[in-house]
Parts: C-alpha cells; sequence; structure tokens
C-alpha cells in the first residue's frame, strides 16, 4: 500500500496535467492531498464533464458556481488516481 500522502501528490500531479493540457477547461487547479479541486469555465461545461465522466465510471462532484471537487474513498491508491485521470482526459477530449 502507497502512502496516502504520495496517493495525493499523485493526484494533484494529474490534476495539473490535465490543465496543462486543457488550459481553456481546466482552471485553478488546486488543494492539498486527495482534497483538491479544479475551475471549469462555466456551470453548463462542468456538469457536462461531470455527466460524461459518469459515463465513464468515473462519479465526481460540482461545488459552487463551477468548480468540479474531488471526494475519494478511504481506500484510494495511485493506480484509482490514473484511472481516474484517464477518464478525465477522456471527458474533457469529448466536451463539445
Amino acid at each position: 500500500m502507497v502512502p496516502f500522502r504520495l496517493v495525493g501528490d499523485h493526484l494533484q500531479q494529474g490534476l495539473h496535467q490535465l490543465a496543462s493540457r486543457f488550459p481553456d477547461k481546466v482552471l485553478n487547479a488546486r488543494g492539498m492531498g486527495t482534497l483538491c479541486a479544479f475551475d471549469m469555465p462555466t456551470a453548463a461545461v462542468r456538469d457536462q464533464l461531470l455527466a460524461q465522466a459518469l459515463t465513464h465510471g468515473l462519479h465526481i462532484g460540482g461545488c459552487g458556481d463551477v468548480a468540479l471537487r474531488f471526494r475519494p474513498a478511504l481506500i484510494f491508491e495511485k493506480w484509482h488516481v490514473d484511472v481516474a485521470v484517464e477518464i478525465l482526459d477522456k471527458a474533457l477530449k469529448e466536451l463539445k
């Protein structure tokens, strides 16, 4: 089992990579460990991403006006992060 702090660092790196690949969609990636979030340009775009991610098996939540917030389970390892970031990448590519 990987220490929880390393998993959080891995998730933060994944979100910052998404922000660099999709600078017009993934804004203000932030957080500490696995308690993290990022903003989307509008609530409509955020809601579309949430729906698209859910169709690929990732259930994440919206928060506030335009934020997307992670609330991972207590059992959350690096491979879970890899799956989540891969799904987000796929969903972001599918946004219209």
